[in-house]
Parts: C-alpha cells; sequence; structure tokens
C-alpha cells in the first residue's frame, strides 16, 4: 500500500531541484516570459498558489504572506501562523478565499480600506482538524476548502461550515461541473454522489495511483495525470482508460510529463492544458498530445521546480506559474515569440527567408537552417562553409523557369546553399545586398563593400559578372529597383542613382542636397529625410512631397530608419521615436496607407536588420534576436482597469489602501466610481493618490494620465508616473480621475474617487448665521445710538440756525450793496473803455464791421483804429490781452493807450515797427523780463493783428503776434501766419516781429480776429468751434454786405453755443476794398 501524505509532496518538490536531460523545443518560439522573484515581492522565495479577483489584481500564496500585484506594486497580506499558503481562489462574491496548514478564510477589508486575512477556522467544529487546504472550489452559493480528510463547505450568506469527511487513504480532491471527484490510493477514482463517495465505473483502473491533476477533456473524458501513467483519457460513461493519443507523439508526451512528475493541471481553453512539473517547469500541450510549450530554467523560467498555473483567459492570455524560486507570467496569448539562443541560434539577426519548405537565419555567425521535428521540437543547424561569417543577406531566388535558389551575401562574399552546403561564387569582394530584380528575372543584383555587381542567371546557374561594376565607390547598404530597372542605392557615405543601362546618373535636384533613404514598394520609389517623405514622379524625373506618408511620420516626430518589402502592398517600417525604437506593418491598400502597430509593440526596442512574411508568419530579426509573429493568432484587444490604491490625506494618515468594496462603488462600461464614505476636514486638505492600470504585459511601459475635477480643468499628459499630490485644496466636492494606457495603446477604464472638503469652521452655513446675526445687533446697537445723537444734534443745530440766520441776513444786506457798487463802479470803467476805443470811422476806400462781444461787462480784447491823413495811411488793430474783463480791460486801456503814443508822437506807421515798439512799451511798463535763474515769470501781454494800409498805394502790411490775417480774393482764401510770440515777455522777446504785404485789388475782403471765436466750446459734442470750421464759416459769408456779416456771425455763434456759457472776449474785424 502506498500512502503519499503532503509532507512526502512537500519533501519531493524541495528536494528535485535538477532537470531532466531532454528539452522539447518549441515549434513557434518561446512566448514572452518576465520573471518576479524575491528581491521584488520581498517575501519567501518559494510560492504556491495564484488567484485573480474581480479587478484583474493578481495574488499569490507564498510561504509566509499572501502576495497581491496590480503590474506596479507588491502589497503583502500578512497570514498569522502559516508556512505555505497552498490555495487561493476568488469566489462568486468576488472575495479571495484562502488555504494554509491547518487555518484557511478570506481576504477581508479592515478599517481604511486595508486587506487582512480573516480565519474561518473557528466556524469548523471542534472535534475535527482542519489539516493542510490543497485546493479551494466555489460555486454560485458556496466555497470548498479540500484537505486530505474533508471538503469543508462554507456558506458566505449565512456564514456557517459543513464538514463533509473524505474516506480513508485519500489524496486530493478536483472538482468538474460542480461534481466532487476524489484520488483514493486504496480504491481509486471515485464521485461524490448522493452524500457520499463513491467509485466511478472503471475507477478501480487508478488505484494505487495518485492523481495529481483532473481535467475535463471532453463532454464525458477526464484528462488525468498521474505518476504512475503519465497522462491518461478516462471515459466516465463506458470506464473506459485510453492513451492521451495512440500515436507515437502522444505517448512520447505522456513519457515526458510522467517524468517531469506532474504537480498540478489547468485547462487553457477548448484546445490547451498546461501543467506544472515538479522536474521540468511548464509544459502545454494540445489535444492532438502534442507539447506545444516546454518552459524551464534553461528558456527563460526562474527554475524547474513549479507549484502551480493559472490562466486569466483567452483575452489577457497570460500564463501564470509559482516556482519553488519565484513566480514568472507567460504571454501565452501573444502572436510575438522568440526563437532565442537556446536554439542554437548566436550574434545579431541580418537575413531572413524561406527556401525548400524550410526558414533560413543569417546572422553575425552564419547561416542557420531551422530544422522541426515530431520528436525533439525545434532547432537550428549551422551550414558549416558559413561559420564565423558575418551574413547581410538572405534571398530565395524564383528563376525564370521556375526553380528556387537560396544566394547569400556575407562578408567572405556570395554563396549558393544547396543540399545543405555552400558553395561560393567568384565574385572577389564582401557582399551586403543581394536584390533579384523584378524587370530582369536574369539578374540579381549584389552590393558589395565598393560597388554593385550582378549576378546572371544562365542555362540554370547563376555566373557572377566580374568585370561590370555599376555606380560609384562606396559600400552598399541597400538597393532599391523601380519598375523602369533603374537602381537607386544608399550606400554609408552617401547615394546614388543608376540607370536601366547601368550608367550612374546624377540625383534629382529635389533630394540632391538631403540625407535620407530611399525604400521601395512595388516598383515605386520613396525617398524619406528628417523633414519630409519624397516619391518619385516618373513624368517629371524627379522627387516631390509625398504627403500621404510624411503625415503619417515626419509630422509626429517620428525618424524613419529603415523599410523591408514584405509583399507588393506591404512593408515593415522601421523608425526611431523618442530614441526608443520601434516597428509597424505598414500596408497601402485602395488608395490608403493603413498602420497596424499593435502586434509589434511588444517586440523590444531593438534595430531591425530583416523582415520575411509567408501565409502564415513574419519573421523579424534584429539586434536582440529573432522574433516570430503568428499571422492567424491576434490577440483581442480587451479593456482592463485602472485602480486607485492608496489615498493619503494630511500627508500620513491612510484613509484607503487599495481593498474592494471598502467605498460605495458605482461601475458602468468604462467607468469605476468610488465614494469617500464622509467629508475630509478642511484642516486635511493635502491629499495624494496612487494608482496602477492592471495589465501585465510589458507593465513597466504602462503610461497614465489624471485629472482633479473641481481643482484642474483637464487630464494632464501621459507620464509613466503613478502617484499625484495636492496641497491646500479649497472647500467643494472633486472628482479624482485615471486612466492608464498599455502599450498597445489601449485605454483602461477610467477610475473615479468622489469626494468632498469640508469648508474651515468659519465659512459653514452656521457661521454665516452667526455672522448676520452679530452684524444685526451692531448695526441695530448702531442706529439707536446714532438716532439719540441726531436728535440731541438737532436740537443743537436748531438754535446755531436762528442765530447765524441773523447774521446771515445782515450780511445779505452789506453784500447787496457792495454788489450794485461794484457793478456801477464796472459799468463806469466799461464806459471809460468805450471812450479809449476810437472812432469806427475809417476811409470811404473801405466797407467794414466790428464783430465784438465780451465775456463780461468789460472786455480784455480790444480793437484799434487810426485814420493817419498826414501819412495818407489807415491801422487796424485786433488784440487779445491776458485775461478777460477787469483785468483785460486794464491792459487793453494800456494797449490803446501805447498804440496811440506810437502812431501820434512816434511818427511810425509800419506795421512790424509798430508790433516792436508796443511790445518794448509793455515790458518796460509791467517791468518785465526773462531770466533763467527766476522761477516765477510775468507773461502779461497781449496777442495781436494789425493792418497798416497805405490808402495811396493800397498795399496792406501784416504783421502778427500769434493772431492771422484771412484775405479772400476772387474765390480764394488765404491765411497769413503770424510770428508764434506775443507782444510782452517771452523767450524770443528780441527778435523783431516781421511783416507781410498785400497789393490789395477791389473787393478783395480781410479779417483779422482774437482767438475767442474759434475757441468757444459748443455744438451736438460740446467741442471747440476751430479755425478751420471759422475760415470754412468766413468764406461761406464774404460776399454778403459787411453789416449783414456782423449779424450772421453773432447768429453762428449763439447756435453753436446753445445755452453753453461763453468762455473768452470774441472780437472779428473784416474790411471790404470797394474802391
Amino acid at each position: 500500500m502506498k500512502i503519499i501524505l503532503p509532507k512526502s509532496i512537500l519533501t519531493i518538490l524541495l528536494l528535485f531541484t535538477c532537470t531532466l536531460t531532454y528539452s522539447q523545443m518549441n515549434a513557434d518560439g518561446i512566448p514572452f516570459i518576465k520573471n518576479y522573484d524575491l528581491s521584488l515581492y520581498k517575501a519567501g522565495e518559494t510560492n504556491w498558489s495564484i488567484a485573480q479577483d474581480d479587478q484583474g489584481v493578481m495574488y499569490f500564496g507564498n510561504s509566509e504572506v499572501v502576495l497581491e500585484y496590480d503590474g506596479q506594486n507588491w502589497e503583502q497580506i500578512p497570514v498569522p501562523g502559516q508556512d505555505f499558503i497552498y490555495s487561493l481562489a476568488t469566489g462568486s462574491d468576488g472575495r479571495v478565499y484562502v488555504g494554509g496548514v491547518d487555518d484557511f478564510g478570506i481576504i477581508d477589508v479592515a478599517g481604511g480600506g486595508k486587506k487582512v486575512f480573516k480565519s474561518l477556522k473557528d466556524l469548523v467544529s471542534d472535534s475535527i482538524q482542519v489539516d493542510r487546504v490543497w485546493k479551494i472550489y466555489f460555486d454560485e452559493s458556496n466555497v470548498y476548502f479540500c484537505t486530505g480528510k474533508y471538503i469543508h463547505k462554507f456558506s458566505p450568506a449565512r456564514n456557517v461550515i459543513e464538514s463533509i469527511k473524505l474516506n480513508t487513504k485519500n489524496f486530493w480532491t478536483f472538482m468538474i461541473d460542480g461534481v466532487f471527484y476524489t484520488s483514493n490510493y486504496e480504491q481509486g477514482l471515485l464521485v461524490y454522489k448522493n452524500q457520499k463517495f463513491e467509485l466511478v465505473k472503471g475507477g478501480e483502473y487508478f488505484k494505487g495511483k495518485d492523481i495529481f491533476s483532473l481535467l475535463k477533456w471532453s463532454e464525458d473524458e477526464f484528462l488525468i495525470a498521474t505518476h504512475v501513467d503519465g497522462l491518461s483519457i478516462y471515459n466516465i460513461k463506458t470506464g473506459e482508460v485510453s492513451d492521451i493519443n495512440n500515436r507515437k507523439t502522444g505517448q512520447i508526451t505522456s513519457q515526458l510529463l510522467k517524468d517531469a512528475h506532474v504537480y498540478k493541471g489547468i485547462k487553457l481553453n477548448g484546445e490547451y492544458f498546461a501543467y506544472a512539473t515538479m522536474h521540468n517547469g511548464v509544459f502545454v500541450i494540445n489535444k492532438l498530445g502534442e507539447i506545444v510549450l516546454d518552459l524551464n530554467e534553461k528558456n527563460g523560467l526562474l527554475g524547474n521546480v513549479a507549484t502551480n498555473v493559472y490562466y486569466t483567459g483567452n483575452q489577457e492570455g497570460m500564463l501564470w506559474t509559482t516556482l519553488t524560486s519565484g513566480i514568472s507570467s507567460i504571454n501565452f496569448g501573444s502572436p510575438v515569440r522568440e526563437f532565442s539562443p537556446l536554439y542554437g541560434l548566436e550574434g545579431s539577426i541580418y537575413g531572413l527567408t524561406e527556401y525548400d519548405g524550410n526558414y533560413y537565419v543569417g546572422s553575425m555567425a552564419g547561416v542557420y537552417k531551422m530544422i522541426e521535428d515530431n520528436e525533439k521540437g525545434v532547432s537550428f543547424n549551422k551550414i558549416k562553409e558559413t561559420d564565423g561569417h558575418i551574413i547581410y543577406s538572405l534571398v530565395n531566388y524564383k528563376t525564370p523557369d521556375g526553380k528556387e535558389i537560396l544566394i547569400v551575401a556575407s562578408t567572405k562574399g556570395v554563396y549558393v546553399i544547396k543540399n545543405d552546403r555552400a558553395l561560393p561564387l567568384d565574385l572577389k569582394s564582401e557582399a551586403t545586398v543581394i536584390l533579384p530584380s523584378k524587370v530582369n528575372p536574369n539578374i540579381i543584383y549584389v552590393g558589395t563593400a565598393s560597388d554593385i555587381r550582378k549576378l546572371n542567371y544562365e542555362n540554370g546557374q547563376i555566373i557572377a559578372d566580374t568585370v561590370n561594376k555599376l555606380g560609384s565607390k562606396g559600400y552598399v547598404l541597400s538597393i532599391v529597383e523601380d519598375k523602369n530597372g533603374n537602381l537607386w542605392s544608399n550606400t554609408l557615405s552617401n547615394r546614388q542613382s543608376i540607370g536601366n543601362n547601368g550608367e550612374s546618373k546624377d540625383l534629382p535636384e529635389t533630394i540632391k542636397d538631403k540625407d535620407g533613404k530611399f525604400f521601395g514598394l512595388n516598383g515605386e520609389v520613396y525617398f524619406s529625410s528628417d523633414e519630409q517623405i519624397y516619391k518619385f514622379n516618373f513624368d517629371e524625373n524627379d522627387f516631390e512631397k509625398y504627403e500621404p506618408l510624411s503625415k503619417l511620420y515626419i509630422k509626429k516626430s517620428i525618424k524613419l530608419k529603415n523599410f523591408y518589402e514584405l509583399t507588393d502592398t506591404s512593408g515593415l517600417i522601421f523608425y526611431d521615436k523618442e530614441q526608443v525604437l520601434k516597428s509597424e506593418l505598414l500596408t497601402y491598400s485602395n488608395g490608403e496607407w493603413i498602420i497596424d502597430s499593435t502586434e509589434y509593440r511588444i517586440i523590444p526596442s531593438m534595430t531591425i536588420n530583416s523582415a520575411y512574411q509567408d501565409d502564415k508568419y513574419l519573421l523579424i530579426g534584429g539586434q536582440n534576436g529573432f522574433f516570430v509573429v503568428n499571422n492567424e493568432k491576434i490577440k483581442p484587444k480587451y479593456d482592463f482597469n485602472a485602480l486607485i490604491r492608496t489615498i493619503q490625506i494630511d500627508r500620513d494618515s491612510l484613509i484607503y489602501n487599495g481593498a474592494m468594496n471598502y467605498f460605495q462603488t458605482e461601475s458602468t462600461e468604462s467607468q469605476n466610481i468610488i465614494f469617500a464614505n464622509e467629508p475630509i476636514s478642511y484642516n486635511l486638505n493635502n491629499i495624494a493618490f496612487t494608482y496602477s492600470g492592471v495589465f501585465f504585459e510589458r507593465e513597466e511601459d504602462m503610461v497614465y494620465r489624471s485629472w482633479l475635477e473641481g481643482f484642474e480643468n483637464q487630464y494632464s499628459n501621459w507620464a509613466p508616473d503613478i502617484e499625484r499630490t495636492y496641497t491646500n485644496l479649497k472647500e467643494g466636492t472633486y472628482k479624482f480621475r485615471v486612466k492608464a494606457k498599455n502599450i498597445y495603446g489601449v485605454e483602461s477604464r477610467e477610475a473615479i474617487f468622489e469626494f468632498e472638503i469640508l469648508p474651515p469652521w468659519y465659512r459653514t452655513w452656521w457661521a454665516y448665521m452667526i455672522y448676520l446675526v452679530i452684524a444685526f445687533v451692531i448695526i441695530r446697537i448702531s442706529i439707536s445710538l446714532y438716532t439719540r445723537k441726531l436728535q440731541e444734534d438737532k436740537k443743537r443745530l436748531e438754535k446755531i440756525v436762528e442765530e447765524r440766520t441773523a447774521e446771515i441776513v445782515e450780511k445779505n444786506e452789506r453784500i447787496e450793496k457792495q454788489n450794485i457798487a461794484i457793478t456801477d463802479s464796472i459799468k463806469y470803467a466799461k464806459r471809460i473803455q468805450n471812450a479809449v476805443l476810437p472812432d469806427k470811422q475809417t476811409s470811404e476806400l473801405f466797407e467794414y464791421f466790428i464783430y465784438f462781444k465780451p465775456k463780461d461787462i468789460v472786455s480784455g480784447d480790444f480793437y484799434w483804429v487810426s485814420h493817419l491823413e498826414k501819412q495818407n495811411r489807415l491801422l487796424v488793430v485786433a488784440a487779445d490781452c491776458t485775461g478777460h474783463g477787469v483785468p483785460g480791460a486794464f491792459m487793453s486801456m494800456l494797449g490803446t493807450s501805447f498804440l496811440n503814443e506810437i502812431v501820434a508822437k512816434l511818427d511810425v506807421v509800419h506795421a512790424e515797427d509798430v508790433l516792436n515798439l508796443l511790445r518794448e512799451n509793455v515790458i518796460t511798463t509791467l517791468s518785465q523780463g526773462i531770466k533763467s535763474e527766476e522761477e516765477e515769470k510775468q507773461k502779461d501781454g497781449m496777442d495781436m493783428a494789425l493792418a497798416s494800409i497805405d490808402l495811396k498805394t493800397l498795399t496792406l502790411e501784416y504783421s502778427g503776434a500769434n493772431n492771422p490775417l484771412v484775405l479772400i480774393r476772387d474765390g480764394e482764401l488765404i491765411e497769413y501766419k503770424p510770428d508764434k510770440m506775443p507782444i510782452g515777455a517771452y523767450v524770443k522777446q528780441h527778435i523783431p516781429f516781421t511783416r507781410k504785404e498785400i497789393e490789395l485789388k477791389k473787393n478783395d475782403i480781410f479779417y483779422i480776429f482774437s482767438d475767442g471765436y474759434v475757441d468757444q466750446f459748443g455744438g451736438p459734442r460740446g467741442r471747440k468751434y476751430m479755425k478751420k470750421r471759422f475760415k470754412e464759416y468766413l468764406f461761406s459769408i464774404h460776399e454778403k454786405p459787411m453789416a449783414e456779416q456782423r449779424q450772421l456771425l453773432s447768429e453762428e455763434m449763439l447756435k453753436w453755443m446753445d445755452g453753453q456759457e461763453q468762455i473768452d472776449d470774441q472780437i472779428v474785424i473784416g474790411m471790404r476794398l470797394i474802391k
């Protein structure tokens, strides 16, 4: 009798650390594997069990704790008293259940959303020893913890456990389609039926054979793994047991798994099954019994002792395995796989092709032929003659007569591969590129270290042309042939064009001075520079800008490195973006370029040297190895979750630690929303978030963007940061939003945390109510006190008013008497001023008017007319003295007196002399002077226009001090400008006035005036009348009689002022020569 107890299983696992001597190679290559050791998760080295919760977070049963991994961070959930956590499962309620040694329980939620282990052992009867929990299963209502002696059935709804006793000598328990089966060493395979375990039909076959894996193979069949038989098929209806496959392949697979010691098994989908083994890592087989994958320490796993396997489903396609040395994830669902150096390949890959039903690979170490063997798997055999040669190009040349010839370019020249031997061609040069001509099928172009050569296909043989050399000297990197048979070549130092006659040609003007590369597709030629992609126009014999490709690459700051033509309509494009090397499939269809980059993003950043495609595979070779893309296997782009993992307030208070169901939640197709349980106090208004994207392919390249709605206006830019901190947030409601984006460009569901920050106490509603009450009381008291004061002030003021009123009445009577006296004096002064003004009689030669309108009773403007009979002259003055009213009147009287004295006593008649003498008298009389050291200067004086007319010659002399003269003659208005200085003290007082002479003609009319008329405010906008408008008005009335002109000027001004106050004295004198 053989009994394998749990302790013996543990001993076997720990002792078997050596690997088997065989290695089943993987026909499609090795999937991408990522390893996680104790340096990352900081716990025990050995792991036993795996589960995934509904959010996508992974859990691993360690020797000491349950490990949690969300794609960015590892967390530990302690399980007290445990050294081995053998089983994990996520129940139908979404909670993670744990099975260990003599204990089992659930991952529960504690304060702050922290995950803790909660034991359920106390629900088991005291008379039952729990023992080791090897398996956990569940259905819609219950969770089943399976030990070697009992199945403990836990009802989460009722929080009770019912223990089902197993038969003695029982091994492991399995659940298929809701039915329990157990492996019993003395009886065989048992089924739980009618509240007891009984032997299945034919189950005695498994007596003495411990079953380590029992999986559903078909509707009526199980796939069973034991250490005695390896793999076998059991029919539950007939009780028959058969080999997995009667062919030799199935027998070999069964023997390999038997020797590897299967420990755990799972069904991946309807076609594949995965096994963790104690000797040789992980195996994946198909329904034909073929080993699809054999993964162990040699080809990427952390070790050979695998304790469990877990499959995340066809969408994610991740196969996880726990090992005694860590944890590994296997990207089983990806169509991209790798052939590593373990297959016999050495060095970077430069050439790839298919020939005679086999793939050939050229590397820095030679040419390799890929060999597939049903028993031995895949291997690469080196062609002996190429050992040590750097292979730059491999081409399967299709001859015009339907044959195939494999041609190799290497550092040692050109070879033809035939019957697994490399036969050299006499080219006598290092070869870098092989290009069979599509235009001339009998020619193969060869790029060498110095030029381009030709190989000719003649009479069933390839003959090297060692005489004709094409192109200028240069190390040839690539050759492109266009549809007319012309060649375009890139060399190390330049680019060149060769006509279909073999003659070198000048590069087209557009690209002549540009750096870049040629590439071709179906006879079309393209040129890529850093700033533009060009396409060759055969009609124009030149390149032209090609926007359809430029906008896809150049305009997005992408630098094209190379293009590998795969078919007539597609190629693999290789480029550099932000110092990361990437590749994608570029297809031209229905006049449009289509990019498919999704599948290739998982390929590591590397220089790509070669690409080849057939009906099933796309082969890519480069600096980091040889990668295969299975075109028949497309991985779906599934949704995944972004998770808010921690929330911390006030820099050290953790209010959330990632546990599901701690907060109230709400989920939609695109969002997962959690709501804070209670508002956050204002004094804790600093908040920090950490987050992750639950995706396990190149998770280190995940990028995130976030947005605190209510504080920011939009999402941040994509970045790898996994935390955001906000300080001094104001009161209000906020939503923290975060999204993740994986390497395929797929965005996650949005995670949202909605919370509220309370206002400080002094900005709460009740504080505002208190403020209102206090304000009301203060206002009420203030009004009361102010009213009392007003009443007292009223009484006091009434008494003062009575006293002051009497005083004011008395003063008003005195002021009224004074005003009458002053007014009488001013009126008398006006009579004096009028008496001083001269008689208006002039000469019978002239008709005239004087418009004179003082602002006050007396005026600062004055006119002066003097007819000098002796000299036969007429002098006319219009003057504007400083100020107006009484001060101005004094100045006008002074000016009149001086003028009378000048013309009478001094016998001065010329206009400029009069003004010069008048200025001297004013300055002398008023003691004026201009001295630079004086701060205060007297500026009393006058502006004046003076006309002196010789009545015999009718010559008018005009001199002006700031005031002009306007002459209208024969329908033309002429303005004579004055000297820009006054009659009085001025900085230019030493400069004499000038005169202008005018020969008057009959009907000439001239006007002199002060600035009072033109500076008057009025009109609809309250602006000045202005000189331009004044001159236009004079011109419009100059033909009228002089008396009528005076009346019109008065009416025009009244209309312009329209009730506004006159601001200055106004004077206008007009004179017309009538004889």
